[in-house]
Parts: C-alpha cells; structure tokens; sequence
C-alpha cells in the first residue's frame, strides 16, 4: 500500500483501499478465483457479525447500578434471566473476565465458567434463576436489584437469604438450602413462597406466617412450608401456627414435588403462638 493511501477505519476495523476484487481475478485461475470469491463472501459475513453485534450492546446502556451478586465456587454456574424489556443489554462479571449479551423478556439460559469466588449480573433483570446448583452457591445478594419480580433459588447452600430491599418480589422460591430464618415483611407485593426443606426451627416458621405480607382473598396467595410428611422437619412444622398465615389470607400448604398427593392440602398445625 502506497503510504498516501489513508485506510478508512470503522469500529476498530481496518479496510484498506485496495482494488475492487473483479480486477483481481481477471488474472487469477478459475479454481482460485471461487477460492478467493467464497473467502471474501465469509470474511464479509463475519464483519456483518461482529458490526452487528456490536451495534446492539451499543445501543442498549448496560444499567450498571442494578445487579446480583453470587458468591460460588470455580465451577460452571447455571443461571436464567429474564429482563424487564427486549433487547436488554446485561454485564456478567467474574474476575477479570466479563461477558457482554443481550436479552429479552423471557427466560434466557446462562452456563457460566466461574473465574472467582463472585460473580456479578449487572443489568435490569426482572427475574432469575439459580436453582440446582448445589454446592457451587453459598450465597446471593439481590439488595441491588430492587426491580426483581421473582427469584428461584432453590437447591443450594444459602444460610442466609436477604430480600429486604426487594419491594416488587412477587414471589420467592428458596426451598433445599440451609436458611434458619426468612423474613419477607418488606415484600408486600408476595403472593407465593416456596421456603419448604430448609433449616427452620418452629419458632423460625411461626416467625415466617408472622412476617407474610396481609392479602386480599382474590390475590390466592400461597406458603409452600413443608414438601410432604416425609420431610425431616415435618414435626417442627405441625408444631407452628398457620393461622398466623391464614389470618392475612395465605394459603398454608404442603408442595409434594407438585404431582404428588398432598400437593396443595394443608399441613395440621398444632401451636397456638399468636404473632406480637
């Protein structure tokens, strides 16, 4: 290249003013003319590509002050999200390492290498998912996203759950992990709590039915406390009070994996603490 020839530069790609490929290949043998033909039409279609795609997380502002945090081991981390709009741009972070997508308004699966002990979703994540992770999940800070409408997050190894700040939580489901205690009085937009098979004491249940957010009838709103009478705690749970929950219109029921027969029917509770 001639150094008066001043490359046009677009997107941090170089397109030297070469001449067009037509008078390139008047010179050229047949078989290497459709070489170089395909080769130009690839290359062309990979610039689309990359052009394209950065287009679209251009033009969608990654919201950097709405984000949930994962505290993990170094292991593929499974995730779902679901954003408040289509074509909402979202910002993984582990380590040194960030992963840039678009989403939409329905649920998306992540399979995510953990490069550190913390990964952060940044973005408007409406709904997310981190169920069956097992081990890999210790804990999870949703304080910074206060636009969450549901979390699942089942299955792992919570000892603590927060949703204080998650004002617009329709519903919780954080069954299988190892939480003590649950407080959702802050989430008065709940109508359904899936907190059966973790660590609670009687008093711990007595205090979740205490803290459930009062409901109108027509809002079917629902506490799934216990799975089925094979449950470990089942006894801890007939010892606690539902009328604390049925007097605010929850329904008190046991899950029973969903299919099973109890799924749906009210456990018998026995204790007659009275909420303060």
């Amino acid at each position: 290249m001639k150094s008066s020839q001043k490359p046009t530069v677009y997107n941090s790609l170089i397109i030297s003013k070469f001449p067009p490929p037509c008078a390139i290949t008047k010179t050229m043998p047949h078989q290497l003319k459709q070489l170089f033909s395909r080769t130009i039409i690839k290359v062309a279609l990979l610039v689309f590509i990359i052009l394209g795609n950065t287009f679209i997380l251009q033009a969608q502002e990654i919201n950097m002050s709405r984000y949930i945090t994962l505290t993990v081991e170094l292991e593929d981390i499974k995730l779902g999200l679901w954003a408040d709009s289509d074509n909402t741009a979202v910002k993984i972070v582990s380590g040194s390492q960030e992963y840039n997508t678009v989403i939409n308004a329905k649920w998306t699966n992540v399979s995510y290498k953990a490069r550190a002990k913390e990964i952060i979703i940044y973005g408007d994540i409406k709904k997310f998912v981190c169920i069956w992770n097992e081990s890999s999940i210790s804990n999870i800070d949703v304080s910074n996203n206060i636009g969450l409408s549901e979390l699942w997050c089942d299955n792992n190894q919570l000892s603590s759950l927060d949703v204080s700040n998650n004002t617009e939580l329709e519903l919780l489901s954080c069954n299988g992990n190892q939480l003590s205690s649950l407080d959702v009085s802050q989430n008065t937009k709940l109508t359904e709590l899936r907190c059966y098979g973790n660590s609670f004491t009687t008093e711990a249940i007595d205090g979740i039915f205490c803290s459930l957010p009062g409901k109108d009838v027509a809002d079917s709103a629902k506490i799934y406390i216990s799975n089925n009478t094979s449950d470990a705690n089942h006894d801890t749970v007939l010892a606690s009070n539902k009328q604390n929950a049925t007097d605010k219109n929850w329904k008190v029921w046991y899950y029973d994996d969903k299919d099973g027969a109890l799924h749906n029917s009210e456990p018998a509770t026995t204790g007659t603490y009275k909420c303060l």
